[in-house]
């Protein structure tokens, strides 16, 4: 079998490049993120984030957040409390039902079935880029930094 002297020269060249000036990991990582969104039906907007909303009015500046996302008839409201590494989010899932899924940047998930009314716990969430998916709604929220 003969290697095309063309694709050996751009194989050299890529391995260089790699060496030298590598994909930064923000860019890698967000790359991912984009790719990971390519089959959504529909995006969960942040409507409300209560740690930049600090001159809306809102009463309480401890270190519970508060986060509200929103696509179509679906709405997810998050408590994020903060603990050290980790974080714990109670949340509300409105206008459907089914798991939810929470994923880090990283890669780790964690499932959780609302109870009757929509709430949900889930605990130990390293803390660092997040999302929460609902795929029975087929929603997916933006990513959020914890």
């Amino acid at each position: 079998m003969t290697i095309d002297p063309d694709e050996q020269l751009l194989d050299e060249l890529r391995a260089i490049v790699a060496r030298t000036d590598p994909v930064p990991a923000h860019v890698d990582e967000a790359a991912r993120a984009a790719f990971g969104m390519r089959s959504l039906d529909e995006l969960a907007r942040l409507l409300l984030d209560s740690e930049t909303a600090a001159d809306s009015g809102m009463r309480g500046t401890g270190e519970t957040r508060m986060l509200s996302f929103g696509a179509g008839e679906v709405g997810l409201e998050l408590q994020v409390d903060v603990d050290r590494a980790t974080a714990t989010l109670r949340g509300l899932l409105r206008g459907a039902a089914g798991p939810v899924t929470v994923e880090g940047a990283d890669g780790i998930r964690h499932d959780t079935d609302p109870d009757e009314q929509g709430w949900f716990v889930v605990r130990e969430v390293a803390l660092g880029r997040t999302r929460l998916r609902v795929a029975s709604a087929s929603v997916i929220t933006e990513w959020f930094v914890l």
